[in-house]
This record gives structure tokens, C-alpha cells and sequence, in this order.
């Protein structure tokens, strides 16, 4: 825990923060898988769930551990107090981490500016009758 350092709040410090971490524990909304996913970061995702939600950060987390990028704790089953064993289990555990970050690196590869351009010129082509 030497390496452990509490802030009572970070905002311009953000980028630096993730950069620098081995471990992003946290929510799965659709910013923070995806900012962990470029940076190729391993992830301890603990979605927010039930009646208040869209359900989106329950499909984001299940997306991220299918692709084995994170862990999901959803409290399902297990009790608060089980999270700190599962931290450490990862904080201790260099190689899956590595391993983690390999599969959400790869993830954040993916060229979605690059799709979204090839969709709307696609689109236009369709529209204007021309199919190239």
C-alpha cells in the first residue's frame, strides 16, 4: 500500500492519473471503458445497475470481460467486502494484468473515427447513385 495515494478529487490531473496507473478500477460508463481501452488498461469494472440506470454499463462491462480487457463486480452474490480481495487479486497478479491491457489495447485500436467516415461516405455514394 506504499504505492497507494488518495486525492479528495482529481479533474485536470485525470489523463495523467490513468496514464500512470497499472489498475483503473471503477464505473463502466461508456467514456471511462473506452479512455482505459485506448490507453490499454486493465479494468475492474463495477457497473451501475438497476431501476435508476439505461442498463448501458452492465453491457459495456460484460462487452470489456467477454473481450477479457476487465473483471466485473456487480455485487451479484457477493458482498462489498469481497471487492478488496478481488483488487488485490489483480494488483498481485502482473501477468494477467499484462494480459488484460493486451486485449483492452487491442480494443482501443479499433479505427471508429476511421468506421464512422467510411459509413457516411458509403451513405452519400448510396444517395448520389453512386455505389464506390
Amino acid at each position: 500500500m506504499e504505492r497507494y495515494k488518495q486525492y479528495p478529487f482529481i479533474k485536470e490531473e485525470m489523463p495523467h492519473v490513468m496514464a500512470a496507473a497499472e489498475l483503473i478500477m471503477g464505473r463502466s460508463g461508456a467514456g471511462t471503458v473506452w479512455e482505459c481501452a485506448v490507453l490499454g488498461k486493465p479494468m475492474l469494472l463495477v457497473p451501475l445497475k438497476g431501476s435508476g440506470t439505461r442498463g448501458d454499463q452492465v453491457e459495456n462491462a460484460n462487452y470489456f470481460l467477454e473481450a477479457g480487457a476487465a473483471q466485473v463486480f456487480t455485487g451479484d452474490g457477493e458482498s462489498p467486502e469481497a471487492l478488496v480481495p478481488a483488487v488485490n487479486a489483480l494488483a498481485q497478479n502482473n501477468e494477467k494484468r499484462l494480459k488484460m491491457a493486451e486485449a483492452s489495447k487491442k480494443i482501443g485500436e479499433q479505427d471508429g473515427a476511421g468506421f464512422i467516415a467510411r459509413a457516411l461516405i458509403e451513405e452519400l455514394n448510396s444517395r448520389n447513385g453512386d455505389k464506390k
